[in-house]
């Protein structure tokens, strides 16, 4: 029993050698100096990997297919969106900074124009009777000259050309946003009276898509743990767009042109009578649960859902609905 307790231990020894011995041949080859090389380098050259425009050398055959099909778009993307991180900042960066906000001028005044490029090349009241994307340009130039003169390639920004860059990503964003919504309508719209469909109809494949960005962080937030987070976002979200994009705009239009006439149609009263039928569930079923959601009345939710949706087609389709179409009061 001696012998073999001691030949187990001379095992157990060598084996912590062979491991020590691993561990050490690892960090000699690639040790903080490597990495610090290797970091400076990468910073030295401006290096810059862009989404969308980089791939690497281990991506799968199906990801490089997505990232051809995706090239033109991200392209435009990054010149047109000025960068709201500043991780890695380097030469690269600060030049792709700087042509962005020329790129963000054009998309902020086409979005000005109401999407029509043709405006941008009536000439201008402000001197020498130059186009108006001659002006656009020259304004975004200028910012972006002074960008470039305000930062440079070893270090990051200070924080008011981080402000200022931030704000101009923001605003390119939202008009990137606002074009891509109104052609979105403008196509569903086409397709609808070609096919004959009512807005209401319309309106019901639009919500849909409307609420993918929604559906996606409200599951993430739940399946982070923060439950009562994700079920007011789903509350609040819908509540401060119906404030500002559907406020706003009538309590401007009641402002300059009087009260606003609307036809409150079938379709209009079946909408609104979804929402307050589930508005009233679920606040009886919030008290009655003490402030939980069983996971049963998501069914109940979607079972309300579908009864909607099959009403709004219902009558969308029906004959009284199509020979009414034609006809639309003042």
């Amino acid at each position: 029993p001696l012998s073999s307790k001691t030949t187990t231990r001379k095992r157990q020894r060598r084996r912590r050698r062979r491991r020590q011995r691993t561990v050490d041949d690892d960090s000699e080859s690639i040790g903080p100096t490597t990495f610090e090389t290797t970091a400076q380098n990468h910073h030295q050259s401006g290096g810059l990997s862009l989404r969308g425009i980089h791939w690497s050398s281990t991506s799968s055959p199906l990801s490089k297919v997505v990232h051809v099909v995706e090239f033109p778009f991200a392209l435009l993307r990054h010149l047109s969106i000025p960068v709201a991180s500043f991780d890695g900042w380097g030469a690269t960066r600060r030049r792709v900074a700087s042509c962005s906000l020329v790129g963000a001028a054009f998309v902020v005044a086409v979005d000005l124009c109401d999407g029509d490029v043709r405006l941008l090349l009536a000439p201008t009241s402000l001197c020498l009777d130059l186009p108006v994307a001659v002006a656009v340009f020259a304004v975004g130039a200028t910012f972006g000259l002074l960008v470039y003169l305000a930062t440079s390639n070893e270090h990051a920004p200070s924080l008011p050309v981080k402000t200022f860059l931030v704000l101009a990503g923001f605003l390119a964003a939202v008009a990137w946003l606002d074009l891509l919504a109104s052609e979105t309508v403008a196509v569903l719209e086409s397709l609808g009276a070609a096919a004959g469909l009512s807005s209401a109809v319309l309106g019901i494949v639009l919500s849909w898509g409307n609420c993918v960005g929604d559906v996606v962080a409200d599951t993430a937030v739940a399946r982070a743990g923060n439950s009562r987070a994700a079920v007011a976002s789903v509350f609040n979200s819908p509540l401060f767009s119906q404030i500002f994009s559907l406020g706003a705009p009538v309590s401007y239009y009641c402002l300059r042109h009087g009260a606003l006439r609307i036809a409150i149609d079938t379709e209009a009263v079946i909408s609104f009578a979804a929402v307050a039928v589930s508005l009233a569930l679920t606040s009886a079923v919030g008290a009655y649960c003490n402030s939980s959601f069983p996971r049963k009345y998501a069914f109940v939710l979607f079972g309300l859902y579908s009864i909607y949706v099959a009403l709004s087609l219902g009558v969308a389709f029906s004959p009284s609905s199509s020979s009414s179409s034609g006809t639309s009061p003042d």
